[in-house]
């Protein structure tokens, strides 16, 4: 059989062929490197952790004025992922009914931060298709519940000479309403007369 490697034909033949495994080649490589960089099909980067996962875990560990505050920073990132979404929304109706668990063992301070973060929050919420089980009115009154309890609690410890007890139970409204000026005025004004009294000989 004659080559016909050295004819025209035959070196034709030839540059294809080594024009074929040369394509073949740069597509395996530019494959390979997109699987090294992670780039996604589309040209889009994968998420790699799930990105909820750190709001997630922050609210787990109850630190939930950060957890909204990562939250709010993601879906900015992505608005239209129905996931973040989901989280979100399971992470306010956790710290809602943490803090209807903190109100039923008399932990009003705990209660009243969180009822305070939530309606302070509240108009981050508007993003969610389905309306939550709560508006700024209900979580105003449950605000106003933790205050009364302190409140009283106080007043009675005040009445039976306890006046350091009344005095940190009133403190505690200051947590989730620093701007109580009634309360300031009943702390100030026990804190002189505990002052007094330690004057007394």
């Amino acid at each position: 059989m004659l080559s016909t490697t050295g004819t025209p034909r035959g070196r034709s033949a030839c540059r294809r062929h080594l024009f074929r495994g040369f394509l073949a080649a740069a597509v395996l490589l530019c494959l390979q490197f997109a699987a090294c960089s992670g780039v996604g099909p589309g040209g889009s980067l994968p998420r790699g952790e799930p990105l909820p996962s750190k709001a997630e875990h922050l609210t787990d560990q109850g630190l939930f004025r950060e957890a909204l505050k990562e939250y709010r920073s993601i879906h900015a990132q992505s608005p239209d992922d129905q996931e973040i979404l989901a989280s979100y929304r399971a992470a306010v109706g956790k710290i809602l009914s943490e803090a209807d668990a903190a109100f039923a063992r008399d932990d009003f301070v705990a209660a009243g931060r969180s009822y305070r973060l939530l309606f302070e929050r509240y108009p981050d919420f508007g993003i969610f298709a389905v309306p939550l089980a709560f508006d700024r009115s209900s979580l105003r009154t449950k605000i106003e519940a933790c205050t009364t309890q302190l409140t009283n609690r106080g007043l009675e410890r005040y009445r039976r000479g306890d006046i350091k007890a009344a005095i940190a139970l009133w403190q505690g409204i200051l947590a989730f309403e620093p701007d109580n000026v009634e309360i300031r005025k009943a702390i100030d004004n026990a804190g002189a007369q505990e002052k007094n009294l330690e004057k007394t000989p």
